[in-house]
């Protein structure tokens, strides 16, 4: 996977006369923090910023540049990203610096791959869509492919049946069910039209009675 750059830059703490401040410019206040390296204020271009999670969400590894340095200065990975609860805008991110040598727990998406051979209401549902991983920055799958092809009436696909690529554990519990094949639910009564023409006779008996009352009333 080619590697993903970000470019930030150091800003004053501040308060809410600031966050607003750096909203307005379209830019994200946050925060790097990590072994070996002092906490750090900074900010990030909106539009960039929403592009990277929106596309490989928040279990890559960045190279975090901040301006005026070398790129590539930082190895980060995000930790957490706040959202304004009324606009639905990221409003804070937190970014933790990581150690190419030391192991991360992150996540990697789960994608079901084929196309089985399933007939009548059956059909394949995908109950997991994401697994919690352990490995080093360098070992972090792009996602945990699945292959579908063979899953027949019943058959359930659990956290302990994942191929994983070398150097990558689970750590998510491995009796959860990442996929199966199950009936659609199709238990919803259906209507018939003696059913119809009853539950009409009944609503306008209804009204009838009502207008009567309502004429002795007045």
């Amino acid at each position: 996977m080619a590697d993903i750059n970000l470019e930030v830059e150091k800003r004053s703490k501040g308060g809410r006369a600031t966050r607003n401040k750096l909203h307005k410019e379209g830019r994200i206040p946050g925060v790097m923090y990590g072994k070996e390296v002092d906490s750090m204020s900074l900010s990030v271009d909106a539009v960039d910023m929403e592009k990277i999670l929106k596309k490989f969400g928040s279990s890559k590894i960045i190279n975090l540049n901040l301006k005026g340095e070398a790129e590539g200065g930082h190895k980060v990975m995000v930790r957490d990203v706040q959202n304004d609860p009324i606009r639905g805008e990221i409003s804070h991110v937190d970014f933790q610096k990581v150690s190419m040598k030391d192991k991360v727990k992150t996540t990697a998406r789960i994608v079901l791959e084929g196309e089985p051979e399933l007939t009548g209401d059956i059909t394949v549902q995908q109950q997991l869509r994401l697994v919690d991983i352990e490995c080093l920055p360098s070992e972090i799958p792009e996602d945990i492919k699945v292959d579908i092809s063979n899953l027949g009436e019943g058959d359930v696909i659990h956290v302990t049946d994942l191929r994983l690529p070398d150097g990558v554990k689970v750590t998510s519990d491995p009796t959860t069910v990442v996929a199966s094949a199950t009936y659609l639910n199709t238990n919803e009564p259906e209507t018939t039209p003696e059913e119809v023409e009853e539950s009409t006779e009944e609503k306008d008996t209804t009204e009838e009675e009502e207008v009567k009352e309502n004429q002795e009333e007045g």
